[in-house]
């Protein structure tokens, strides 16, 4: 699967921040990335007894099922020159 550029440096950008970003923001972050590198969300749904964070991963991913590799790339690009220009 092919990853933009641009997609590999806004990722090493997230992970050098020192900045603690919101907890919804770090969610958004983490399903583009994983829409964005793995595609549609194939795991199972997490069981009723599984850690909350599991859950609302799990969850967040699950909600951009269907956006192709390339238009979540972009969405985390984007979002991540957002964070990068203080415009969040």
């Amino acid at each position: 699967m092919y990853q933009l550029p641009l997609f590999k440096e806004s990722k090493a950008f997230i992970d050098s921040l020192t900045i603690k970003l919101t907890p919804e923001l770090l969610l958004k972050l983490y399903a583009l990335y994983q829409q964005g590198s793995k595609g549609d969300n194939k795991a199972k749904e997490p069981k009723d007894n599984a850690f909350k964070s599991t859950k609302d991963k799990y969850a967040a991913w699950e909600k951009l099922k269907g956006i192709t590799f390339v238009d979540a790339q972009l969405d985390y690009i984007y979002l991540a020159r957002k964070i990068k220009d203080g415009n969040l």
